[in-house]
């Protein structure tokens, strides 16, 4: 690296990582929520819960405060939004991923961030990749297929139990195939917020 050199990493795109441990009871009642059956093309990619608003459910209110105390500190702290700005957790359902079931390439809509917490991973069960939007190129154009470090067209998070990933909804991201015999659970959740943004001198302001 050069001495001299200054990097300014500019409109990057930010997944926050934190282990938030797994509670053994809660796991158990999520694992025992009734699920149903995912169909993409007609083809079955793994199981739901028939609750779409899990975390709403009080026996699951100190996993929900975890989730919550980590995305507050994300959005105030990591992207310094304004406080006056409240977040809230509008959607939030478990996924079940039996054997070479996968989530195939999806953003989330309706939604300004989005997460997902792993509460069993068992080994050989598959990663998360996020890829990287066509329409928006990083270093050269994404007609040129120059092989380097940063500019990736994919990135891989090896997850393990207890992983909270919180991410800008509109990143792409699936999973590999879950090659094991046991099965893949995760909380997937959206975030929105309510207060005012813009202002009326830009005759652009929105209360929400």
């Amino acid at each position: 690296m050069m001495k001299d050199l200054k990097i300014h990493n500019i409109f990057p795109t930010t997944i926050s990582q934190f282990n938030i441990g797994v509670d053994k009871k809660i796991k158990k009642q999520l694992i025992d929520e009734a699920y149903d059956f995912i169909y993409q093309n007609n083809i079955k990619n793994g199981s739901t819960t028939i609750n779409k608003y899990i975390l709403n459910n009080e026996k699951y209110s100190s996993l929900s405060k975890k989730i919550l105390d980590k995305l507050s500190g994300v959005i105030y702290d990591v992207y310094t939004i304004d406080n006056n700005l409240k977040f809230f957790i509008t959607n939030s359902w478990c996924v079940k991923h039996e054997k070479n079931d996968i989530a195939q390439l999806h953003n989330h809509n309706n939604c300004i961030i989005s997460g997902v917490y792993y509460f069993q991973t068992p080994k050989d069960c598959g990663d998360i990749i996020f890829s990287r939007n066509t329409t928006v190129n990083s270093i050269f154009t994404n007609t040129l297929t120059i092989p380097t470090k940063n500019n990736l067209d994919e990135y891989k998070l090896k997850v393990e139990e207890g992983t909270l990933l919180l991410f800008p909804s509109h990143l792409l991201h699936k999973t590999e195939p879950n090659l094991s015999n046991s099965c893949r659970y995760s909380l997937a959740f959206n975030v929105f917020f309510k207060g005012s943004i813009g202002d009326d001198q830009g005759l652009n302001r929105l209360e929400i």
